[in-house]
């Protein structure tokens, strides 16, 4: 696991945060099954990348790959409480897992029993065969991040 704080410089991390969040025109779908685990208390809301997000360009380079298996958004609205999913991995077969913070809140990443806070503009590296799990956050209106399965 590998955290890299500031991963990208912040013109080019607030042209991500804005076609996601910003301009609303990235339709968010509702699911009712977080940890792919069967249904949950919570709900979130994902968008699966099928298409070229030009803004999403630097982070092929930082992650040094051509071949993603999935890019997906999630939101997560805020909860009373800091809620936790269960944990789950992301396919068994081998390849790499990162997860870029969209905002700052007091939610968090549970890998193999380490959180990892989110923080904006932070990238988590991390195997995604090895248990893991998200959370809500409390203190904001909602969590946000983009997860990466790539080769």
């Amino acid at each position: 696991m590998k955290i890299i704080d500031n991963v990208l410089p912040q013109d080019e991390f607030d042209s991500i945060v804005n076609a996601f969040l910003k301009e609303r025109s990235l339709p968010w779908f509702i699911e009712e099954n977080v940890s792919g685990m069967g249904i949950e208390d919570h709900c979130y809301f994902t968008h699966n990348i099928k298409v070229t997000i030009k803004e999403l360009f630097p982070l092929g380079e930082i992650l040094q790959s051509k071949i993603f298996y999935r890019i997906k958004a999630n939101l997560y609205p805020r909860t009373h409480e800091v809620y936790h999913h269960k944990d789950h991995v992301d396919g068994d077969f081998p390849h790499r897992g990162a997860i870029l913070y969209l905002n700052t809140n007091n939610g968090f990443t549970v890998v193999n029993g380490t959180p990892v806070e989110s923080v904006a503009n932070r990238l988590l590296l991390f195997d995604p065969q090895i248990p893991h799990h998200s959370t809500t956050c409390s203190d904001q209106q909602y969590r946000a991040n983009i997860n990466f399965n790539f080769k």
